[in-house]
């Protein structure tokens, strides 16, 4: 199931990045798919893991979620927070385990 919404995931996400990068007026379809998908994803991490919403990881995954809520309300400013999202996803992706897992509160 998991593996379905990640693939459901980057579907979403491809058809976002050519609706913003090609500044398309349907973007806002992908959009509300990339968050729904993305949701769906950090909700069964939360459910599967009851401290993930404490640690970095789980918390840099809802500013994701907001930052792409803003893509889609705020056209004029979607191309510039697409690549502070690509760039953001990156290092968070590739920090090390320790720090992604780290323990807020």
């Amino acid at each position: 199931m998991v593996n379905l919404m990640r693939a459901t995931h980057l579907v979403a996400l491809a058809g976002f990045a050519a609706a913003v990068l090609a500044a398309g007026p349907d973007g806002w379809r992908w959009g509300i798919a990339l968050l729904t998908s993305g949701a769906l994803m950090m909700a069964l991490d939360a459910w599967s893991e009851p401290a993930y919403l404490r640690q970095v990881q789980g918390l840099a995954m809802l500013l994701k979620l907001l930052l792409v809520a803003a893509m889609v309300l705020w056209h004029d400013g979607q191309q510039a927070l697409f690549w502070l999202l690509i760039v953001y996803s990156a290092l968070l992706s590739h920090a090390p385990g320790r720090l992604r897992h780290w323990r807020l509160f």
